[in-house]
């Protein structure tokens, strides 16, 4: 049984300019093992930060991370998109695809270099997670970050 877990949403018109610090949004993955005890779910709780530059002319990041998982989780796979509003949607432009591996909390990057137009963008993390337990049951959830601003350069 897969049991997703809560996904937050935020309009790109929510954008706040660059330089404004937002927590990094939470979801959770959730799977479910067995189902005699309502202790038998294996949840990871999972955050996708907003996109942050390290100085004014540099790239564009984004990060997600696996903060923890209780007891039972296997392997995890973690992909982290940065994504950019245009034109009416939300459009991939840079991801990291972090493979099947411990559900410890490696961060997971994805930079991107904008094109060199003087507009500015919003711009959120992405991220979606899948999850194995010991026992070989799965889930998998998805989330964002809170959108940002930044000028391409």
């Amino acid at each position: 049984m897969i049991v997703a877990g809560s996904v937050g949403a935020h309009a790109a018109s929510a954008a706040t300019p660059s330089g404004g610090k937002h927590p990094p949004k939470h979801f959770s993955v959730t799977a479910q093992m067995g189902n005699a005890s309502p202790n038998g779910a294996v949840v990871c709780d999972v955050q996708a930060v907003t996109p942050f530059k390290l100085t004014p002319y540099s790239a564009i990041y984004a990060q997600g991370k696996i903060n923890s998982c209780s007891a039972g989780a296997a392997q995890c796979h973690r992909i982290v998109y940065l994504q950019q509003f245009e034109d009416g949607v939300w459009q991939d432009r840079a991801s990291k695809d972090d493979g099947w591996r411990s559900c410890d909390n490696h961060l997971v990057s994805a930079p991107y270099n904008c094109l060199s137009v003087l507009n500015d963008y919003d711009f959120r993390t992405f991220m979606s997670v899948a999850l194995v337990t010991v026992q070989g049951t799965t889930g998998s959830a998805f989330g964002w970050s809170d959108p940002v601003t930044y000028s391409c350069e």
